[in-house]
Formats: structure tokens, C-alpha cells, sequence
């Protein structure tokens, strides 16, 4: 069963895929169309292993993935109720179907070449591990991390005063020295993602992420930090 509005215009199908959890797809992207999956907080843009089990025919033509099944309203309702999730949120990312690669350069061997630490879908996403990975290990002057936009072909970088992004750094990790369970694993989430969605507003408008850093710089604490992200405009 589909999700209807009252007008009987059709916005989510809904599936579940065992040991992912549950996805829903627009209806207005067609058969073919990115399902987008719950990640515990939001929703975000699926794999195409996502795709190939709700469609048979996803964009790995080598994928032979489970299939996920098929759900009606009730079933998703039901779920979503017990897990917390809101099935008809919109996502806070503009630009969630993106392509991305976060490449690593290692700045202190010119021999080493660069290579790619992580790729995915869903602008928020990719800066997400891009700020993760440059707040960690690439305020040291030995390590350069880069996202590639790749349908945009796009490079984005996190450049300006390494003071500011020590603030941050502070904020977001602590005193902490290793990211075992990986870098946004590691990381204060809720931070995390609010930087990486300002920062996605604000490259889609053409502009860097600058006044992230700016406003890093001029907050008395991570509270007020916060407080001038969520009010940041982007004209």
C-alpha cells in the first residue's frame, strides 16, 4: 500500500530489508528512483544494494542482494511508531541523491598518492565524514582530506584559521586520540551533522564554509556555537 495525501496524489511506497531496516522510496522519483533509508536519526539517500532489493535491478549489475519486502501503511506505521521514526520527515539534506568521494592526501609523503577514504550518497552525509576526518586528523598538517561532488564534479575543502577549527575540534571529540569505532563514530553526532547541514546549505548557494568557522571563533561556548548555526541564513 502507498501513502496518500488526501487529494489521492501517491508520496512514499514503504519496505523493510532484514538487517536494514526500513526505506521508503518517493513515488515521484519513479521505479527506478533512490530509496532513502532510516539511519537512526533521519532519513537518508540508500546504496544502490538499497535499490536492487526493492527493484531486482539496481545500478551494481553484479548485485545479488536479499530482497527486501513489500509493506503496507500499517506495517510501516506500527514500526515506526516503536522505533521513533517519522515516516514522512523531510530530509534536511539539499541534495541527497548526490555522489560524493572523500579522498585522502598524505601531505607529509609527496610519494604516497592520494586515494579514497570513504564514498556514498547524500551531500549531508559526505560532509559528515569530511568534517569528522578534518577535525580529527587533518588539523595536524600531515594529512588533507577533500570531497568530491561528483555529479557536480565539484572538489569542497575545509580551509581557514586552524584555530577555529580546533575550537571545533574540542567540541566535537574531546581529548580523545583514536577513532576505533571511525571517525564519526567518534564523534559528538548531534554536533556533527547541524555542521555538516549548514555547510551543505551553504554550498549549494555557491558559497564555502567560511561562516561555520567564523562563527566557531566568535561563540563563548558550544551552547551559543549551536545557537548561531541554527540561525545561520543563507541568502
Amino acid at each position: 500500500m502507498k501513502d496518500q495525501k488526501p487529494d489521492g496524489e501517491v508520496r512514499f511506497e514503504f519496505w523493510f530489508r532484514d538487517g536494514h531496516g526500513i526505506l521508503r522510496c518517493r513515488a515521484a522519483a519513479g521505479p527506478f528512483g533512490h530509496p532513502e533509508v532510516w539511519d537512526g536519526r533521519r532519513w537518508v539517500a540508500g546504496s544502490p544494494y538499497d535499490l536492487d532489493a526493492i527493484t531486482g535491478m539496481g545500478e551494481d549489475p553484479w548485485s545479488c542482494g536479499e530482497y527486501a519486502d513489500r509493506w503496507d501503511l500499517k506495517q510501516a506505521g506500527e514500526y515506526a511508531a516503536a522505533h521513533r521514526i517519522d515516516l514522512f520527515a523531510e530530509d534536511a539534506d539539499p541534495a541527497p541523491k548526490a555522489e560524493w568521494e572523500v579522498w585522502y592526501r598524505d601531505t607529509f609523503d609527496r610519494e604516497c598518492p592520494p586515494k579514497v577514504d570513504v564514498h556514498g550518497y547524500g551531500l549531508v552525509k559526505g560532509l559528515m565524514e569530511l568534517w569528522a576526518r578534518h577535525l580529527f586528523e587533518g588539523l595536524d598538517g600531515f594529512s588533507r582530506f577533500d570531497l568530491l561532488w561528483k555529479p557536480e564534479k565539484k572538489w569542497i575543502e575545509i580551509s581557514g584559521d586552524g584555530k577555529r577549527a580546533a575550537r571545533l575540534r574540542t567540541w566535537m571529540f574531546g581529548t580523545k586520540r583514536t577513532a576505533e569505532r571511525g571517525y564519526v563514530a567518534e564523534a559528538e553526532i548531534d554536533l556533527l551533522e547541524m555542521i555538516a547541514i549548514a555547510h551543505a546549505k551553504l554550498i549549494v548557494s555557491g558559497k564555502t564554509g567560511e561562516p561555520i568557522l567564523a562563527k566557531a571563533a566568535t561563540a563563548v561556548d558550544r551552547q551559543n556555537f549551536e545557537t548561531q548555526l541554527s540561525n545561520l541564513t543563507v541568502p
